[in-house]
């Protein structure tokens, strides 16, 4: 009973159980010997784990600020997911027995590429695609193309004060409409038009 693709052979007393199974499970085995005294055979037991495929990963957010996280999914796998990120080879945790599944990946601090690894007895597989999240520092302004500045939720980590290190990307117009001085760590502008 060996499994489909794996046979038996027998030379100088050697017996050599070789191939490449091609169905999965646990197959038992028994191998009659000659010579000696009565009926003696060879037995065991070969277990054939299935190969693992780590199915597609995604993200809720490709897009966070740093320290708020996001969630990441992996479907149509089996087996023991352990998240890794494969810029730093961090791994974020694991999940175990699910077909879709989901796991925080915590406070964050740069951009990070997921990768799962999916394990399922002794066979592994590396993850069929990988998901990239991009992280913004705090005082990254995120909000609409034309924004106003004094709305915290434009901004990561709320609204700029003389400690944040404003950060205002390419095509972003921001609108300032203040009564007062407002102060600021420094300011990188990239291609972007503030109004007073």
């Amino acid at each position: 009973s060996l499994p489909a693709g794996v046979s038996a052979t027998w030379a100088s007393d050697i017996i050599t159980i070789s191939g490449t199974p091609t169905a999965s499970g646990v197959f038992g085995y028994s191998i009659p010997l000659t010579g000696g005294c009565g009926s003696v055979n060879a037995t065991g037991t070969i277990t054939v784990s299935p190969t693992t495929v780590a199915g597609t990963i995604s993200a809720a957010s490709s897009s966070v600020c740093s320290g708020t996280g996001t969630t990441l999914s992996l479907s149509g796998n089996t087996g023991i997911i352990e998240w890794q990120s494969s810029t730093d080879n961090v791994t974020y945790g694991t999940i175990s027995g699910a077909t879709s599944s989901s796991l925080s990946t915590g406070n964050l601090t740069q951009a990070k590429y997921f990768k799962a690894l999916v394990s399922s007895g002794t066979c592994s597989a590396a993850s069929t695609s990988v998901q990239v999240i991009t992280i913004y520092a705090n005082g990254t302004y995120i909000g609409p193309s034309t924004g106003n500045w004094n709305d915290a939720a434009n901004w990561c980590g709320g609204l700029p004060s003389n400690a944040t290190n404003v950060v205002i990307s390419s095509g972003d117009v921001v609108t300032l409409n203040i009564n007062a001085e407002t102060t600021v760590a420094t300011m990188t502008i990239d291609g972007a038009l503030i109004v007073p």
